[in-house]
């Protein structure tokens, strides 16, 4: 397989790493406590209503 270096002026067009926040595009999403408690799948914006709180 060649490796073939990124040009120079090539923008990145996808972020890295986990979506965050807006970024998600799920109608559900499967949330992790600070703790590590499993809190279950649940609606996006219940699941960012938790966060915030």
């Amino acid at each position: 397989m060649a490796d073939f270096k990124q040009n120079y002026f090539q923008k990145r067009t996808k972020a890295r790493g986990p979506r965050s926040n807006n970024r998600i595009t799920s109608n559900e999403v499967q949330v992790i406590a600070s703790d590590g408690e499993n809190l279950g799948i649940l609606n996006l914006n219940e699941a960012i209503n938790k966060a915030k709180k």
